[in-house]
């Protein structure tokens, strides 16, 4: 359903609903009912009360996908940290793009690099490199903030602060201190 709007495309990015108490088929009901009225929808496949330390429940971008069909793009986002996440969830769930969030902020970007294969050995020599970019990109849009009525939330700037410290610490990288073992 290519949109009208002179912007090209237009979806919505959906949770799973609040919590796991509730109806637990909503977020299929509107996958269903934006089929033929947006050209993708981007499912969070976590509840919003859940904490994004939970794994994602990739079965739920799955049952979003086979509701959609060929007849709505669904975009999976959730529990991505490397592009071999990335590529599991793509043959998991079948559904037709990856959204990255957080694994794109805990790998300062590297995770967009084709060359990277997710080892914490380059992670590590590259953390000033990606901080110094980091930096850039945050001193250019402060600048613009003071045009618009809105400013980038405080937690924000926290969490990619964070990620720099523990990605610092993969400087004495040594495989008993990786993150995936």
């Amino acid at each position: 359903a290519k949109t009208t709007l002179p912007i090209g495309v237009i979806g919505a990015k959906i949770r799973l609903g609040v919590s796991p108490d509730e109806d637990q088929d909503l977020f299929l009901r509107a996958v269903e009912r934006a089929k033929g009225k947006l050209d993708y929808v981007s499912v969070h496949a976590r509840f919003a009360k859940e904490r994004s330390s939970k794994r994602a429940r990739w079965e739920c971008i799955r049952a979003a996908k086979e509701v959609a069909g060929d007849n709505l793009l669904v975009v999976g986002n959730g529990s991505v940290m490397s592009r071999g996440d990335a590529a599991a969830m793509l043959a998991e769930t079948g559904c037709d793009a990856v959204l990255v969030a957080r694994g794109a902020i805990q790998t300062g970007g590297l995770i967009f690099d084709p060359s990277w294969q997710g080892d914490e050995e380059t992670l590590a020599a590259a953390i000033d490199s990606l901080e110094e970019r980091y930096v850039e990109y945050a001193k250019l849009y402060r600048g613009r903030r003071q045009r618009f009525k809105f400013a980038p939330q405080a937690k924000f700037a926290r969490y990619h602060e964070a990620a720099f410290k523990r990605m610092r610490r993969l400087d004495a990288y040594t495989p008993e201190t990786s993150m995936n073992g």
